[in-house]
């Protein structure tokens, strides 16, 4: 073994003995300086060839000089894997639960142009919002009373060349609807409502065909509100016709006894035939009654019964046409004429929605949205000069609504008995034929 110190010497240590060879290294150095060098590399040395003498006298045995040792046996195979358990985030388990969770409710969803917002309305009242961007000009977003009438998640457009609209739902069938797409901070759409791809996701999973989706220029949102008519209907019972007696005449007999009408004999008038006879022979002689045998009825003709229908009513009432229209399942139910007083002054739109109340079963509480009226371009022209302000929307304005209405008690049983959460009652100046009200859709209301 050979050291080298400092480049000064090499010492060859050798079975115990150690040999010095001295070479200049080129460094000028002393006498003195040389000697100490020498003494500490053999000190050194010395230290380094004790070592093995020291460890064959060392207490310590290696583990395979005990007895009854045996080394373990290799396994030749991979070393398995140790799995940790990884315990979920608080954060990331509170994402999941935000992600999972639907509203509660009847759902209304208020979609704002100024604002290009879309803000979810359930039952505790704001639930979720997004960024939109909606019709560009030339292309713009209709306002007025919608629903959501077809769901599809992987939609193309049938106007504009296949355009992929992932998560689409319809709320018109001439075109118009939300879907995912991009959001450039401004209206770019060809009249849809666009929504970021995640939320597009949520949302679509959220709705059902029905979900009610109010479009307008402004900011609204639904409040609680209570009114008389609406208390009223959830109690609103059919009004029972008095039995009608059959008569002589809708029997087919004479008031007397004597010859039966000529004509076709129905299973009444055999069996009144009978009883005259039965009624004579009695009289005139002593004999016991002949026994009748009456011939049983013909079964009566059967009627086909309307199909049963589940989904909540949706009522329409419009000022212009003076009629109440209702329908369900996104078919017509009935219309019927309604008395609305002041008929000739505006009413304005309002949408009520019904939520069966979760401590009284036979109880409903309402929401109320009032649409501001759109602006004619004489009135924006003024407002723009600071000459007027456009009248806030108060929930006294759906109050009033309501207080011109006077609705036939028959009526509103009917309407009682398709009520269920998620009913809505609609008042409105326009004609139902105004708008895209159709086969397949709930009631569609355009203001603009």
């Amino acid at each position: 073994m050979c050291i080298q110190l400092r480049c000064v010497k090499e010492i060859e240590v050798s079975s115990g003995c150690v040999q010095a060879d001295c070479r200049p290294t080129g460094l000028a150095l002393s006498k003195q300086s040389r000697l100490g060098h020498f003494t500490a590399a053999v000190l050194t040395a010395a230290t380094l060839a004790s070592v093995p003498a020291a460890a064959e006298t060392s207490p310590w045995q290696p583990f395979d000089a005990y007895p009854g040792f045996a080394p373990p046996a290799l396994n030749s195979g991979p070393r398995p894997i140790a799995r940790r358990h990884r315990s979920t985030p608080p954060h990331a388990a509170k994402r999941k639960a935000v992600a999972t969770a639907k509203p509660n409710g009847p759902l209304i969803i208020a979609v704002s142009l100024q604002h290009q917002s879309l803000k979810v309305f359930d039952a505790g009242g704001l639930y979720a919002e997004a960024p939109v961007s909606t019709g560009m000009r030339g292309h713009t977003t209709p306002t007025g009373v919608f629903s959501v009438i077809q769901k599809n998640k992987w939609h193309r457009s049938n106007i504009y060349s296949g355009a992929p609209m992932p998560y689409m739902q319809r709320i018109t069938w001439s075109g118009i609807a939300l879907h995912a797409g991009a959001l450039p901070g401004y209206p770019a759409s060809h009249g849809c409502i666009r929504l970021p791809n995640a939320f597009a996701a949520r949302l679509w999973d959220w709705t059902r065909r029905g979900a009610r989706v109010v479009v307008s220029h402004g900011e609204v949102a639904p409040q609680a509100i209570a009114h008389p008519l609406l208390d009223a209907l959830p109690a609103a019972v059919p009004v029972a016709a008095a039995p009608e007696t059959p008569g002589p005449d809708s029997l087919g007999l004479r008031p007397t006894l004597g010859a039966l009408p000529a004509g076709p004999r129905t299973a009444d008038a055999t069996d009144a035939m009978a009883r005259q006879a039965a009624q004579q022979a009695v009289v005139t002689s002593d004999a016991p009654p002949p026994t009748l045998t009456v011939p049983d009825a013909a079964p009566a003709e059967a009627v086909a019964a309307p199909p049963k229908r589940y989904g909540p009513i949706s009522v329409f009432i419009s000022r212009a046409d003076g009629r109440l229209y209702a329908r369900q399942d996104f078919e017509p139910l009935f219309d019927v004429p309604v008395a609305i007083a002041e008929r000739e002054r505006p009413i304005g739109t309002h949408v009520f929605t019904a939520r069966r109340d979760s401590t009284d079963k036979d109880r409903f509480v309402w929401t109320a949205i009032t649409l501001p009226e759109q602006a004619t371009a004489q009135s924006r022209t003024k407002a723009h000069a600071g000459d007027t302000k456009p009248a806030p929307v108060t929930l006294a304005d759906a109050a009033a609504a309501l207080d011109r209405l006077d609705l036939p008690q028959d009526v509103m049983a009917r309407i009682a008995t398709g009520l269920a959460t998620g009913s809505s009652l609609i008042v409105a100046d326009q004609s139902l034929k105004s708008g895209e009200t159709g086969q397949g859709t709930e009631f569609v209301l355009l203001t603009r």
